[in-house]
């Protein structure tokens, strides 16, 4: 199955296979993101890199950074998501899980068996 990952603006929709999460415990996972956001009234729609990452002692739900770091979301190269222990415990529990980063983001994981 292919990935399917897509935001608008800061709303983030992963699609895809539980192992490709349950291997986060051991090695980063990639994709790309197809974004779509607005910037001073200029719409934007481009490919991005999306990195997740899992850390089980971060404190919050999510971490967000990306490279080039501190310019919007939708010039950036790549975006790197991190997520904490009961984030990727709800994640392979439930199938899904759902969680707020940075006040106005947000993190939509859905898991395809």
């Amino acid at each position: 199955m292919k990935n399917k990952a897509y935001a608008n603006e800061l709303e983030i929709f992963l699609r895809t296979e539980r192992k490709n999460m349950i291997e986060l415990e051991e090695k980063p996972f990639e994709t790309t993101l197809y974004f779509r956001g607005s910037e001073r009234s200029r719409e934007l729609k481009r490919e991005l890199i999306m990195e997740i990452k899992y850390d089980p002692d971060q404190r919050e739900f999510i971490e967000y950074s990306s490279i080039p770091e501190d310019i919007y979301i939708g010039y950036t190269e790549k975006i790197i998501l991190t997520i904490n222990k009961d984030y990727f415990e709800d994640l392979i529990k439930h199938g899904e899980c759902v969680e707020r980063f940075m006040h106005y983001g947000k993190l939509n994981i859905k898991l395809i068996d």
